[in-house]
């Protein structure tokens, strides 16, 4: 039986042979034309477990060839550091521990803004964030928390499940919604994703039910696939962690503080949203976000929640 080292790098390859071969339509090695123009999203996560009061989804997205001169940056990066591409982990690298246990604070600190300055400096790769308030989003009626991860209305009654206790999805879909509508029109937006088993087995069919329905994403006609390759192995992931690991301890330190929505976000979080597209790209979802939301609903199928 294949060790679970060797299982990972089997779906690695698996998950990076997808790509390639995606991205023969868009960069053909002959002279035809391209088929579609496509972009790639790596999307992580921090916040999922139980008990946590923010959950964010977020990461970024750019064309096959930004992510490869991505790629060799990142790895130049590392090797400055002497740090192997697997053992790279945000909250590792911030808190001192695996890897990064024998470092003193002057060397994280350095590693971490020049992690900011390159992510910066890729001016064609965008960031794409929300964050939902666990506690806002379990104070709505089940129904609700249905509609709002996922959940299909057919002639004003909820005709699939979604997912009540799990508020990720809320955000989940906002970085999904707004990636796809920047794919170019006849093209294609796909997914990859550093996330655990648990958010997987519910991401993959919620994907698939969305590209279904008619009315829930715009741009829907623009979602391509979805993958979950091992983070250890791809830098895209790696930085997308990072990005995220920065984002969750702002909104930790925010909610602490009592300043959720209102706290300036930290300079390396700042140089980490550079090249943001539109505001509208991170989401907030607190209880008030929320309500807009279903009342949107509320005025597109009148008497559904009755």
């Amino acid at each position: 039986m294949p060790s679970a080292k060797n299982q990972s790098s089997v779906r690695y390859q698996v998950e990076r042979a997808k790509i390639d071969h995606l991205a023969c339509f868009v960069h053909p090695r002959d002279s035809h034309p391209k088929i579609f123009a496509m972009l790639n999203a790596y999307l992580d996560e921090s916040g999922i477990h139980d008990q946590a009061a923010v959950c964010i989804i977020g990461g970024y997205y750019a064309g096959k060839g930004q992510w490869k001169k991505f790629e060799s940056v990142w790895r130049e990066l590392l090797d400055k550091y002497e740090v192997p591409l697997a053992e790279f982990h945000a909250k590792d690298l911030v808190k001192g521990y695996g890897f990064f246990s024998s470092w003193d604070q002057d060397k994280v600190q350095n590693f971490q803004i020049e992690i900011c300055r390159i992510i910066a400096s890729q001016r064609k790769i965008h960031p794409v964030s929300a964050a939902v308030i666990v506690m806002d989003f379990m104070s709505f009626p089940e129904k609700h928390r249905r509609l709002l991860t996922g959940a299909s209305l057919t002639n004003g009654v909820l005709s699939t499940s979604g997912c009540a206790t799990k508020p990720y999805f809320l955000p989940f879909q906002h970085c999904m919604r707004h990636v796809a509508c920047y794919a170019p029109k006849g093209g294609k937006a796909h997914f990859f994703l550093g996330l655990g088993k648990t958010f997987s087995e519910y991401a993959e069919p919620l994907f698939a039910q969305i590209k279904q329905s008619s009315k829930q994403v715009n741009c829907k006609e623009r979602l391509g696939d979805i993958g979950f390759p091992s983070a250890k192995e791809t830098p895209e992931l790696q930085v997308a962690d990072f990005f995220v690991h920065l984002s969750y301890k702002h909104m930790i330190e925010a909610h602490v503080n009592g300043r959720l929505g209102k706290a300036p976000p930290s300079k390396m979080l700042m140089l980490c949203m550079q090249n943001m597209r539109v505001r509208e790209d991170f989401g907030y979802y607190d209880r008030e976000a929320m309500q807009k939301t279903l009342d949107q609903v509320d005025s597109q199928h009148p008497g559904w929640d009755s």
